[in-house]
């Protein structure tokens, strides 16, 4: 068998993090597998909320290690931004965060980067969570930005709105910060005004976990290789399931480096 064109053993590198993921099949490079127990039919609802279910699953995925890599071992702020009125349409509510990003890029003494997720109140309504290398930014400014942006919207009925602050600057509060965004996402799947639609917004200049592939002998058994891999970097989580494609189990480790 070639390892140029198989593999068991997934790597996911980044600055900060580096995810593993050790398959107990080999796995073809570039070959398409249908999942298993699953008959699609156009139009059908429990298949759209099927493909809802996994997009969302590659959402929580990239988001979780977008955070990790790039909030692990630096200070940055936890912003919630909320809404007085009853908000639940999600495009409407995207419009006024992507006026707020904008004005809230100008106090910025750095290069802003940043990580938004929606999340959905007990009475429906949609507010924020953003993460950013803004640490201890003026409460006064970006509470104000937040106010008027919301007063300026005509369809908007109630003007009001909160912000709340909450500077991280250590390893464990980020990954408390990355584990509560991780169960919103999985608590957010069933969403149906989310369907067609991105709980999640980005900065472009992030920097991302590179992909990349190895065959090795027996790996999902061998201790040894399993140890090489990790290499001595501190083990921020790991896990074994099922693979919903092959049937087969996965070891998965998450490291900060």
């Amino acid at each position: 068998m070639k390892s140029d064109n198989y593999y068991n053993v997934s790597l996911m590198e980044g600055e900060h993090v580096r995810e593993i993921r050790i398959f107990e099949k080999v796995k073809p490079k570039g070959k398409k597998v249908k999942r298993l127990h699953i008959t699609k039919k156009s139009g059908n609802k429990k298949t759209n909320m099927e493909s809802r279910t996994k997009s969302n699953h590659r959402a929580k995925k990239k988001i979780i290690g977008l955070i990790q890599n790039n909030f692990l071992n630096t200070k940055f702020s936890f912003i919630t931004l909320t809404f007085r009125y009853n908000l639940e349409d999600v495009s409407m509510a995207n419009e006024i965060l992507a006026k707020y990003i904008r004005k809230i890029r100008k106090i910025s003494k750095e290069e802003f980067k940043y990580i938004c997720v929606m999340e959905f109140q007990k009475r429906g309504a949609i507010h924020y969570h953003l993460i950013s290398n803004l640490y201890k930014p003026d409460y006064k400014k970006i509470h104000e930005y937040w106010a008027s942006i919301i007063k300026k919207d005509e369809r908007i009925k109630d003007d009001g709105g909160s912000v709340r602050v909450e500077n991280i600057s250590n390893n464990d509060d980020a990954m408390r910060i990355s584990s509560y965004i991780s169960k919103y996402m999985t608590k957010s799947l069933g969403k149906e005004s989310l369907f067609g639609k991105k709980c999640y917004s980005t900065s472009k200049n992030l920097s991302r976990l590179k992909p990349s592939n190895m065959l090795i002998d027996n790996a999902f058994n061998n201790e040894n290789e399993i140890n090489r891999l990790i290499d001595n970097n501190q083990i921020i989580s790991r896990a074994e399931y099922t693979d919903a494609y092959s049937g087969k189990r996965i070891k998965y480790y998450s490291l900060a480096k």
